[in-house]
């Protein structure tokens, strides 16, 4: 069972993403949409479900230091990326509003800010 707004967001995802698109979110929790990403597009999730996400916690860790302060994994350099930003966190919105390379934005929702950038 998904939102109108969660599906909203996957056919944009589904729009915008092929094969080499990494989808960045939180997959913490009541967190559908990176999950869900890996049945309805084409694209990969940095962090999808806690129990079928390898290296789970290297990669958590990773999403928080971005958010924190902007610092990028070695393994999004150089590839085509959607962030997918919840309002219900401030340091993700923050985040979304001073990313350190250019971006834009796919779709804004009530609880949501997509963004689509390529990391150099």
């Amino acid at each position: 069972y998904i939102t109108r707004e969660e599906k909203d967001i996957i056919d944009v995802l589904k729009q915008h993403s092929t094969n080499k698109t990494l989808i960045i979110a939180d997959g913490d929790g009541e967190k559908i949409i990176p999950y869900l990403a890996t049945v309805y597009t084409a694209a990969y999730p940095w962090l999808g479900h806690s129990y079928t996400t390898p290296f789970v916690e290297k990669k958590r860790e990773s999403y928080n230091l971005f958010i924190k302060n902007g610092t990028i994994d070695p393994a999004w350099a150089n590839r085509e990326v959607i962030f997918i930003f919840s309002k219900d966190s401030e340091s993700e919105i923050k985040r979304s509003s001073s990313l350190p390379f250019p971006s834009h934005t796919l779709i804004e929702t009530l609880s949501y800010k997509v963004m689509a950038a390529r990391i150099p």
